[in-house]
């Protein structure tokens, strides 16, 4: 029903996107889970060690029945300098930390609209100074494939639908309720195992009635 890979470049203007708060969230091209592009939390470390927070959120189309959201998120932040909570219709349901690589992440959705929220916060319990970093730390939130699927449609492990476009088209769902993640067929041609040389001679051809390599400087004055 709904994928968003975030290729397109429109966010935050998509109308199910919007990005408010200390910060605003932006699409990056520095790390993504397939693609070139994801959303990032921006840098919200200041010299005052201000707490500070950045919300992006998605509302749901108020026609979709009931069914599974699914995203990647990469989740490069550490307590107590930050940490990421994500709020469905107002109520925390979770809190991602400590990660160096996108993982795939479900929530499961009742018919009718919703709002999820994700929240980065910076230094979230007001320290005034902060422990040794985590070499790990990477100071920020990225997700990436934000996708739709109605109840009774299952999700391959494969990764996310290859062949939708952000936005618009729906996953490929095979004739069971599964969704198949299709391997890209190969689009390289094989040589074949033989065939004609098109390759221009280097010398005269024995028995060549004209050949002319312009090895003499004198086109176009040839008669």
């Amino acid at each position: 029903i709904y994928y968003d890979g975030f290729e397109q470049g429109t966010f935050p203007d998509d109308p199910e996107w919007s990005t408010k708060g200390d910060g605003v969230w932006a699409p990056t091209t520095e790390r993504a889970n397939s693609g070139v592009y994801s959303i990032k939390s921006p840098d919200l470390s200041n010299e005052d060690m201000t707490p500070l927070i950045a919300n992006v959120t998605l509302n749901t189309n108020p026609v979709w029945g009931d069914g599974t959201l699914v995203f990647s998120i990469l989740a490069g932040v550490s307590m107590p300098f930050d940490d990421l909570l994500y709020y469905v219709d107002g109520q925390m349901r979770g809190q991602f930390t400590e990660k160096t690589y996108f993982e795939s992440q479900q929530i499961q959705l009742g018919p009718g609209p919703h709002e999820i929220v994700f929240s980065y916060r910076y230094n979230p319990v007001g320290l005034g100074v902060f422990p040794p970093e985590s070499p790990d730390r990477i100071g920020a939130v990225y997700i990436d494939d934000v996708y739709f699927l109605p109840s009774g449609v299952t999700i391959a492990p494969a990764g996310p639908p290859a062949s939708s476009i952000p936005g618009t088209a729906s996953p490929t769902v095979s004739a069971s309720p599964t969704l198949k993640l299709e391997e890209p067929t190969s689009s390289v041609v094989p040589t074949p195992v033989s065939s004609p040389s098109t390759v221009a001679p280097t010398s005269i051809p024995p028995g060549a009635i004209y050949y002319d390599g312009f090895e003499q400087g004198t086109f176009p004055d040839d008669p």
